[in-house]
């Protein structure tokens, strides 16, 4: 079960690590 928090929290990580 992946909740979705853990969902926003890894999105927002790849978010910032692709925005370099």
């Amino acid at each position: 079960m992946v909740s979705k928090h853990n969902i926003i929290k890894v999105a927002d990580l790849i978010d910032s690590i692709t925005r370099s």
